[in-house]
């Protein structure tokens, strides 16, 4: 009876939320993938402490192809053009795509392999997209917006490079997401943004966002380690792939 309740608890909150069309997300499997997303992140600080490579600006442009990849792989599942499964969604693409980085970094070679990675994947799928005219525009003007922002909070805030990455990337999901669910029928599909668009409205996701990525970096400045700044990169990294994710998503047919 015990495996049967086992088997039936994990059927109704990771199994059978695949196969369904949507809200493939509850709480319960979005809080199993916080902790699992948690000790993934302990693992590569070790493995990052044990290479000895330190997480810095070079870092980040060696991760942005892994990120852009993750975000290709998620918006073509949405549309239909890769078939939807466990490795393509999350969290198990970003397993995937974290696993490719590790191998990046275990052989020395992180940058050649998502360069690569993304050029054979661009090359094989990117044949049958097209871009509206508006798609373009709407692009244009959020990326010159997050230019403004950027250059605001460098001229007016002592902050490095981590501290910039991981506001700028949380900030990047929250507002893309949040204009495309309140003007363009977008649907959040994650458990707690969705909450808090539907409930406190949609431009309070951003500005939620960011009070929690500025109060992590005040705790960390009090603190400091390596491992803090692993965090950061990931909090970065998880809002930049999101947000491209849906960007990309709203743009290709």
């Amino acid at each position: 009876m015990m495996m049967d309740g086992i088997s039936n608890f994990i059927s109704q909150y990771f199994i059978l939320p695949y196969t369904r069309g949507f809200n493939e997300y509850n709480i319960v499997n979005t809080l199993t993938y916080a902790i699992f997303a948690l000790f993934g992140v302990y693992l590569i600080f070790k493995i990052l402490e044990h290479k000895k490579i330190k997480i810095n600006r070079e870092f980040i442009f060696n991760l942005l192809p892994y990120l852009i990849l993750v975000s290709l792989i998620r918006s073509f599942v949405d549309k239909g053009f890769i078939e939807k499964s466990f490795l393509t969604i999350s969290p198990g693409i970003y397993l995937s795509i974290s696993s490719l980085f590790l191998v990046g970094i275990l052989f020395g070679k992180t940058r050649f392999l998502g360069i690569t990675s993304l050029i054979f994947f661009s090359i094989y799928y990117m044949g049958n997209v097209y871009l509206t005219k508006f798609s373009i525009f709407y692009t244009t003007v959020l990326i010159i917006f997050m230019f403004l922002i950027y250059k605001f909070i460098n001229n007016n805030f002592r902050i490095n490079s981590l501290e910039n990455f991981a506001i700028l990337g949380q900030l990047f999901d929250g507002i893309n997401t949040s204009i495309l669910v309140k003007y363009f029928l977008f649907t959040e599909k994650h458990v707690l943004p969705s909450y808090i668009m539907s409930n406190l409205g949609s431009f309070t996701f951003p500005l939620l966002k960011l009070a929690i990525v500025v109060f992590a970096i005040n705790i960390f400045r009090k603190n400091k380690s390596e491992f803090n700044n692993v965090v950061l990169a990931a909090i970065g990294s998880l809002g930049l792939s999101q947000g491209l994710r849906n960007l990309i998503s709203f743009i290709i047919t």
